[in-house]
């Protein structure tokens, strides 16, 4: 088993400009908790210098890896990859935009500790006011409708702050093939139709 317990991935696409100040924050209360971490990003097909400056960034983080992936199939085979590659006993995704504060991962610890194998972070209460418009009309909507249709239990099966057991992961992304999905469903989907235990944490 790996010595690093908790591996983040982000996925990104000319993001030279946000992800710098994503970066040093995750890094920054990284450094507080008590467990190794390791940061991986994804860069996908990135045409800006996101490359370069995940490369220099890494002589100050020393856990900050990159991927590169030059594939043109999408979301779903980066995450894929991320996941696959990353070392952590357990694998959060999380979007660059860090709207969703890494800390919030505390609050999901205890659903691995009480036997979950993946952990969907439910942003209802978190969700920045100035996307509480778009929220309303798009995301509450799809959401209600795949909780009652494929994901019975699950009020917010288009997190995009998901946690994975490592073990899980194997399973789970050798799976996938909905590429081109930007999303985390087909994963979401596939944990629960192969017997994994899925949990929905609260984040507030």
């Amino acid at each position: 088993m790996s010595d690093v317990f908790l591996s983040i991935i982000l996925l990104v696409k000319n993001e030279a400009e946000r992800l710098p100040l994503t970066l040093v924050d995750i890094d920054k209360k990284l450094a507080k908790v008590g467990f190794l971490s390791e940061i991986i990003v994804v860069s996908r097909s990135s045409r800006d210098n996101t490359t370069l400056i995940i490369k220099k960034m890494s002589e100050a983080i020393r856990n900050l890896r990159l991927i590169t992936n030059e594939d043109q199939r999408g979301y779903g085979l980066a995450l894929r990859q991320g996941m696959l590659l990353a070392e952590g006993q357990l694998r959060l995704v999380m979007n660059i935009d860090n709207l969703i504060d890494i800390d919030k991962f505390q609050q999901m610890k205890s659903y691995f500790e009480n036997g979950a194998d993946v952990v969907i972070g439910n942003r209802t209460k978190i969700t920045p006011s100035i996307l509480k418009v778009r929220k309303n009309l798009i995301i509450q909507p799809l959401n209600f409708l795949l909780s009652r249709l494929l994901f019975k239990g699950i009020k917010d099966p288009l997190s995009t702050f998901v946690a994975f057991r490592s073990e899980a992961v194997e399973n789970i992304f050798n799976q996938t093939r909905y590429h081109f999905l930007e999303n985390l469903l087909e994963p979401i989907f596939l944990a629960k139709k192969s017997g994994f235990k899925v949990q929905e944490a609260p984040l507030n």
